[in-house]
Formats: C-alpha cells, structure tokens, sequence
C-alpha cells in the first residue's frame, strides 16, 4: 500500500479502501491536531518517506556510522513528534 499512496490506485475501490484503512491512524493523529490539506499530505509524504527510507537503509545494512541504527529509529520518531507538537502550540508574535 506504500506504492499505491504514492501512485494512485485508479478505479480500483478495492485497493482505494485498502489505502484508506492503512492511513487511517495517521489520518487521525493529524486530524486531532487540526492539521488539514495541504499540510496534512506534507506531512503524510514526510512520514512515509521517513520511515520508508530508513527501513530500507536499515535492512540493506547501509546504517555503518557508529551510532546504533536502533537509536537512529528511536530520533528519527523523536523528531516527527516533536515537530507535530509544536504545531499544536500557540504561536506568539
């Protein structure tokens, strides 16, 4: 479905529900923070973009600096979360 959300599935229902139901959680994180389009599809590329390219990176064995690829996952999430929540906090002037 990773594929598919980047290449849209045509009129292939079957597949746009299969989208759907795997989106759905982030859907929802982002709908709950009131981040809505266009900043809500930013955020679903940069999500799946994120984690795509650093499981691929992890799983060929390409993660060789010094620092546990593990923490690396572990910051890369640290990260998307905290830029999340300072989208939830007031903005001073």
């Amino acid at each position: 479905s990773f594929t598919a959300t980047i290449h849209p599935p045509g009129d292939d229902q079957e597949l746009r529900d299969a989208i759907s139901a795997v989106q759905r959680p982030l859907d929802l994180v982002l709908e709950r923070l009131g981040i809505t389009d266009p900043e809500k599809t930013h955020w679903t590329r940069l999500v799946l973009s994120s984690i795509y390219g650093y499981s691929l990176l992890s799983r060929d064995q390409q993660l060789t600096l010094p620092v546990s690829p593990e923490s690396s996952g572990h910051y890369l999430v640290s990260v998307l979360v905290s830029q999340l929540e300072n989208l939830t906090q007031p903005r001073t002037q």
